[in-house]
């Protein structure tokens, strides 16, 4: 599995990437979402009855839900990564301000930031190999790149199994919030 994030003079990319056994199963680039945003924005200036209250209140309901959805899969989810086995794990990343004071400061920010999740992940995994971490600070511009790869092992079955469960469990919960009245 790759992923590589870039971001450069206020645009960003996104790449992931999934294979098995040397072939590509799965590819999905993403590229700047300030597009999609300005258009909502003029759809929301071209309907004047939008009103603020009612999609402030839709949002708070909404990610309420969302966070009653994950803590119900949380449980399985960590189930299923403690029988994953890492093999390989490498973690590249390029960080640069444009400032020498805040790209060290930011730089030793990723650097904590990295080995907390490691810390978390050797917790979590049945097996984890010594991994490549690397940030490379650019004192003079302005960019961010960030490219982790990652070869683990899992049963199917499992996975499978575990699969079946958070999607019943989403469904469960989303037909629910479905069902409920909107309050005005």
């Amino acid at each position: 599995m790759t992923i590589d994030y870039q971001y450069e003079n206020g645009s960003d990319y996104l790449q992931i990437q999934l294979e098995i056994l040397g072939f590509r199963v799965f590819h999905k680039e993403l590229y700047p979402l300030s597009e999609k945003k300005g258009l909502s924005k003029s759809n929301e200036m071209a309907n004047p009855e939008s009103e603020p209250v009612k999609s402030l209140k839709r949002k708070w309901r909404d990610l309420k839900h969302h966070f009653q959805v994950y803590r119900s899969i949380l449980p399985q989810f960590l189930e299923f990564i403690s029988k994953i086995s890492i093999h390989q794990f490498s973690w590249r990343t390029k960080l640069g301000l444009a400032d020498a004071k805040t790209t060290g400061l930011a730089a030793g920010a990723g650097w904590g930031i990295k080995y907390s999740l490691i810390a978390w992940l050797r917790s979590h995994v049945k097996q984890m190999p010594v991994e490549e971490i690397d940030i490379q600070p650019l004192f003079q511009h302005e960019f961010l790149s960030t490219e982790a790869q990652c070869i683990f092992s899992f049963r199917l079955g499992k996975a499978i199994r575990i699969i079946r469960h958070i999607m019943k469990q989403v469904s469960g919960k989303t037909m629910k919030s479905v069902n409920e009245p909107v309050n005005t």
